[in-house]
Order: structure tokens, then C-alpha cells, then sequence
């Protein structure tokens, strides 16, 4: 049986959990994209056999803005 949960809804710090479906004969898998506020969208990493929970997705966006961030202040900038 699949997991029919719908995980469009979930949104953070205005970004949004968005999935594309890939029907095979024997299984069904999801590809799962998060769009930041500006429209772009990047892949989540996680299983495409499941949907995330929404901790999940906040968690992938979280770590998504930490990068962003990281690279634009590049590493000399960082203080430790």
C-alpha cells in the first residue's frame, strides 16, 4: 500500500515542500523539492519511497539557509 499523505501543504520561513510523482509498474516514487521565496527550487535529499514529516522539511530548509549562508560570507568572514 503507499503512503498517500499529502506533504504539499508544508511551508517555513517561506519556503515550500513541493513533490513530483514517478509511476512505474511495480512502485510509486516521489521527488521532493523545496522553492525558496524568490520561486527557485533544489532537490531534498531524502527517500522517494516516503514523505517527509514536516520536521523533516524544516530541518532541510534549515540546513539549505545555513549553506546559502555560508557560502555567500565565505570562510574568512566566519568568526569562531
Amino acid at each position: 500500500m503507499y503512503n498517500t499523505l499529502n506533504g504539499s501543504n508544508y511551508k517555513f520561513c517561506g519556503y515550500t515542500y513541493t513533490y513530483e510523482v514517478m509511476e512505474e509498474d511495480d512502485n510509486r516514487k516521489y521527488w521532493h523539492d523545496i522553492v525558496n521565496p524568490n520561486g527557485a527550487r533544489f532537490s531534498m535529499d531524502f527517500s522517494p519511497y516516503r514523505f517527509p514529516t514536516e520536521e523533516q522539511f524544516q530541518d532541510a530548509v534549515v540546513e539549505h539557509m545555513l549553506r546559502t549562508y555560508f557560502k555567500s560570507v565565505g570562510d574568512d568572514d566566519v568568526l569562531l
